[in-house]
C-alpha cells in the first residue's frame, strides 16, 4: 500500500510542482534590474505567463491523468492572486482588465458547472433506494473535482446555504433506517431564537455605528444578515439530512444539517449506550454536533478505533467515543446493534 502511495505521489507531483515553480522564477524576475528597468513590458508578459501559459502548460500536463480538467481553473485564480502581489499596482492595467471582464464569466462557468454536475449526481443517486445521498453531498462530490478538500468543503457549504434556504422547500418524509435528531431537544427552537437575536442586535447596532461610520454600519449589518441567513439552512437541512442506517454498504451515517458528517462501518462500534448525562470534561466524549453540549445528546458511540468526522465547513474532529442525539434513540439502538452482532 505504501509503495502504491509512493508511486502515485512521483507520478503527480511534478504536476503540481509546474505552477510553483513558474510563479517562483517570475517572482525571482521581479527582483531583478531587468524588472526595474522595463516594468511595463515585463508586468505585461507576467501577467500573460500566470493567467495564460501556467494554466494551459498545466492542462497539457494532467490531459492523459485521472485529474480533472476543471482544476486548470484553479490554477488560473492561483495565477491571478499571484500576479496581483507580485506586480506593482501602477503596473496591473491587464490584470484589473482580466479580474472586471474574465473573472465573473470564468465564475459563472464554474458555479453553472457545479450545480449542473450536482444535480447530475443528485439525480442519478436518487434512482437508488438504498442511498441517502442528498443535493449538499452532490455538490460536494462536484466540488471536490475541480478544488483543493478545504476550498471544496467551503463552496459547498456556500453553494448549500443558497439552495436549502430559496430552493428546497418541499417537505422531506423519513424512508426505511432513517433518523431525525433535531425534534426532541428544541434545537430548531435555539435557532429560530438566534437568528431572533441577530436582527435585534443588528438593527440596534447598526443604529449606533451608523452614526461613527456609515459603510461599517452596513457591512456588518450584512455580515449579521448572512448568519442569519446560514442558520435558516441550517434549520432546513436538519430535516432534510437526518441518520441513516446503511444496512448494505454496513455503516451508519450521521449527518447535523450541513455542518457535521460522519460514516461509521458496523465494524468499527463496540457498543452503543443510551446516555444523557453531561459529558465529561476531560472530553474524552466528543460531541458530534458542531455546537458542542447544545446539539444535546441521548446516545454514545463507543468505538474500536478513533474516527474521522467532519465539523463545520468541513474542519475535521476525532475521537473513540462520539455523542450524538436521536429522537427514536431506542429504535436507532436496537437497528445498530441487531446489524453490528450479526
Amino acid at each position: 500500500m505504501m509503495t502504491k502511495k509512493i508511486q502515485e505521489f512521483k507520478n503527480y507531483y511534478f504536476v503540481f510542482l509546474i505552477p510553483i515553480l513558474i510563479i517562483l522564477f517570475l517572482w525571482f524576475l521581479t527582483k531583478s534590474t531587468w524588472f526595474i528597468n522595463h516594468p511595463k513590458e515585463l508586468s505585461f508578459a507576467i501577467t500573460l505567463d500566470l493567467l495564460l501559459i501556467m494554466p494551459c502548460v498545466y492542462f497539457i500536463s494532467i490531459r492523459r491523468k485521472k485529474i480533472s480538467k476543471l482544476t486548470t481553473a484553479s490554477v488560473f485564480v492561483l495565477g491571478l492572486v499571484s500576479a496581483t502581489f507580485l506586480l506593482p499596482d501602477k503596473q496591473q492595467f491587464l490584470l484589473s482588465t482580466v479580474k472586471i471582464y474574465v473573472l465573473p464569466i470564468l465564475e459563472l462557468f464554474v458555479l453553472s458547472f457545479l450545480i449542473i454536475k450536482a444535480i447530475q449526481v443528485f439525480t442519478k443517486f436518487k434512482s437508488d433506494e438504498n442511498s441517502s445521498l442528498d443535493f449538499y453531498d452532490a455538490i460536494k462530490i462536484s466540488t471536490k473535482a475541480i478544488f483543493p478538500d478545504k476550498m471544496a468543503n467551503f463552496l459547498a457549504t456556500e453553494i448549500a446555504v443558497f439552495y436549502y434556504v430559496l430552493f428546497s422547500w418541499k417537505k422531506t418524509n423519513l424512508k426505511e433506517n432513517e433518523f431525525s435528531n433535531h425534534k426532541e431537544n428544541g434545537f430548531k427552537t435555539l435557532l429560530f431564537a438566534f437568528i431572533l437575536v441577530i436582527f435585534i442586535e443588528t438593527f440596534a447596532v447598526h443604529n449606533y455605528i451608523e452614526k461613527w461610520n456609515f459603510i461599517l454600519a452596513w457591512v456588518l449589518s450584512i455580515l449579521s444578515i448572512y448568519t442569519a441567513f446560514q442558520i435558516l439552512a441550517l434549520i432546513k437541512t436538519l430535516s432534510k439530512r437526518p441518520f441513516y442506517i446503511d444496512e448494505i454498504r454496513e455503516k451508519v451515517v450521521l449527518r447535523f444539517g450541513f455542518l457535521g458528517f460522519a460514516e461509521i462501518p458496523f465494524s468499527e462500534i463496540n457498543v452503543l449506550e443510551i446516555n444523557h448525562k453531561d459529558l465529561p470534561e476531560d472530553k474524552s466524549i466528543i460531541p458530534f454536533s458542531p455546537l458542542g453540549s447544545l446539539g444535546g445528546h441521548n446516545v454514545i458511540f463507543h468505538l474500536k478505533n478513533e474516527i474521522k468526522f467532519e465539523g463545520f465547513y468541513g474542519l475535521t474532529k476525532k475521537g473513540n467515543k462520539i455523542a450524538v442525539f436521536v429522537d427514536e434513540k431506542r429504535d436507532f439502538v436496537a437497528l445498530v446493534n441487531k446489524n453490528i452482532n450479526v
